[in-house]
This record gives structure tokens, sequence and C-alpha cells, in this order.
């Protein structure tokens, strides 16, 4: 089979080249034959699907809030000075401040410590910041809401 694209080359596409659903037993092998790679792997994919997932449901201004943080390192923000982002837009909804921020800690990207409060950016927050600046264009990240 060929598909003509207008002005371009021919693309061939043989039988074999088409994507179809892995060999299952060909899988169980290269599991078995290779479980380090077998879990990285899957780890990666996870991550991806994840990051993916929250990036649906994550808000402009948190993904800027982890921006922040990661600027700051060790040190990390007083949680009483990061009410500035969620300022910007959700002072005047009904979203709650600890739930705005509570967000980010149960997919992991935060943590609390200390008192008086700070937060910090966690390796895997830090690791989905990284992912999403390498996946989208900042043009696409600057576009999101809120």
């Amino acid at each position: 089979m060929s598909i003509e694209l207008a002005g371009e080359q021919n693309l061939a596409l043989r039988k074999e080249q088409q994507i179809t659903r892995p060999d299952e037993n060909n899988l169980e092998r290269y599991v078995r034959e290779n479980p380090s790679a077998a879990i990285h792997e899957f780890i990666q994919t996870y991550n991806a699907y994840f990051f993916a997932k929250i990036l649906n449901n994550i808000f402009g201004s948190q993904i800027r809030l982890l921006e922040h943080l990661l600027a700051k390192g060790d040190a990390g923000e007083s949680y009483v000075s990061l009410h500035s982002f969620y300022q910007e837009h959700w002072a005047s909804t009904g979203l709650q401040y600890a739930n705005y921020l509570g967000f980010l800690k149960l997919a992991n990207f935060i943590r609390y410590q200390g008192d008086p409060m700070q937060v910090f950016i966690t390796p895997y927050g830090a690791d989905f910041v990284s992912y999403i600046k390498s996946v989208y264009t900042s043009s696409f990240l600057e576009l999101k809401p809120f």
C-alpha cells in the first residue's frame, strides 16, 4: 500500500511496517531476559502517561509555581509567599488555597516541611517540569489557562 502526499515523495507502507499488537510471548521473553530494562521502560511509560494526565488538569499558575520552586532549589519557599500564584486567578473563586497546593502535593510534586511551613519541589516535581518543557513548546504552556 502507498499513500501519495501532495508535492512530496510517496510514502510506502509495507505490511510488516504496520503497527500491530506486540506478540505476548515475545514480550514475556523480553521481560524475563531484560528485567531491569523492562522495569525502566515501564517507569518511563508510566511517568509519560501520568505527566500527560496531570498536564490536562493542572493550572498554568501551578506550572509557574513549580518552576519558581525549582529555581529556589533547596531553599524552597514559604507556604504564605506562594499565595501570590494562587492570588493571580483563584482568590475570587471557591477554590481554597490548601486545595490549590494540595493538588501538587497529591501528585507528589511538592512537599511541606518545618514551622513556619516551607514548600519544596520534589525530584518527581522537577521531573514533571523537565518533561513538559522537553515535550511541549513554551507557547503551548503559556496558553495554559489560570
